[in-house]
């Protein structure tokens, strides 16, 4: 009785060591996809950041330009 004890217990380890890697394995996993995922949206969003800055900078440099040619305009 004493044996069949301790094998159940090996074997309960055992399975409980490949429940934990298993865990470990699937938690890695999951990390790295949300990490990827992060990493896209904010490279993304810092991109049309940066085209957004791009546009009004040229919609600025626009209307600068038409109201140094209406000024010019009102001299003549």
């Amino acid at each position: 009785m004493l044996t069949q004890g301790e094998d159940r217990e090996r074997k309960d380890q055992r399975r409980l060591q490949i429940a934990l890697l298993i865990g470990v394995v699937l938690s890695a996993m999951v990390c790295f996809v949300v990490s990827n995922k992060l990493a896209n949206d904010a490279t993304r969003h810092w991109a049309d950041v940066g085209r957004a800055a791009g546009t009004n900078r040229h919609a600025a440099r626009q209307a600068g330009d038409r109201a140094r040619t209406s000024g010019e305009t009102r001299k003549v």
